[in-house]
């Protein structure tokens, strides 16, 4: 018996070898984390998604609305509208970019608000880490002013880096900060009529205490 083949023989298929260039062709840090050992701030790449929360006020920042209007200081949780997306320009200049895809800027008022669609220099900040803990940061505004979370819940560009707010209510607060917030009292009051002056000798909590800072070597004031 003879098998004759079909009339109409379908033609084998070729088979088809290949290789994800993910790794070549896209750049990302989860395909080859070493590649952004070198970069500063290389957690804070575009697309990155911040929270606000101030220290003073204990309140997150937020874009009322998702933006359109000003923002506030003042949401006691974070959610999409507390919630910031990075569009990197150096490695500490940044625009913020809201959940209405609004980016924050500042008006000439000192007031912080998410109005515009296309960010300029008013929507430029740079981001100021501190080098003894990353997850605390300022932003400086293009006044040259950082941002501020208010009593009332607003949200202003018109902090300069003289004497700091509510200063011992920072729970997690390093010797730099101490040093500066001494630094910092007595550099303003020595230069009001009064002569100098210190905050408060003493203090229930003691790294705020110029007593305690003295006797533990955070500020000497033989040049005062």
């Amino acid at each position: 018996m003879a098998l004759n083949p079909p009339m109409n023989p379908v033609s084998p298929r070729p088979r088809i070898r290949a290789v994800n260039l993910g790794g070549w062709l896209v750049t990302e840090g989860w395909i080859l984390r070493s590649l952004f050992d070198g970069i500063p701030n290389k957690d804070l790449l575009d697309g990155t998604q911040l929270q606000f929360k101030s220290v003073t006020q204990n309140a997150y920042v937020a874009a009322e609305q998702g933006g359109g209007t000003a923002l506030i200081a003042n949401w006691a949780s974070a959610s999409g509208w507390a919630t910031f997306k990075l569009w990197r320009i150096d490695q500490t200049t940044f625009n913020f970019k809201v959940f209405g895809n609004q980016f924050v800027g500042v008006r000439s008022t000192g007031v912080v608000v998410a109005t515009v669609t296309t960010p300029g220099t008013s929507e430029t900040l740079k981001l100021v880490r501190n080098d003894n803990n990353q997850n605390r940061m300022r932003l400086r505004a293009p006044n040259g002013l950082f941002l501020q979370a208010n009593k009332d819940g607003s949200l202003t560009a018109d902090f300069g880096e003289s004497e700091w707010v509510a200063e011992w209510k920072v729970s997690d607060a390093m010797k730099e900060d101490y040093q500066r917030f001494a630094n910092a009292q007595m550099d303003v009051y020595q230069q009001a009529t009064f002569g100098w002056a210190y905050w408060t000798y003493k203090n229930v909590n003691n790294h705020w205490s110029m007593e305690w800072m003295i006797k533990n070597g955070y500020i000497s004031l033989t040049n005062a």
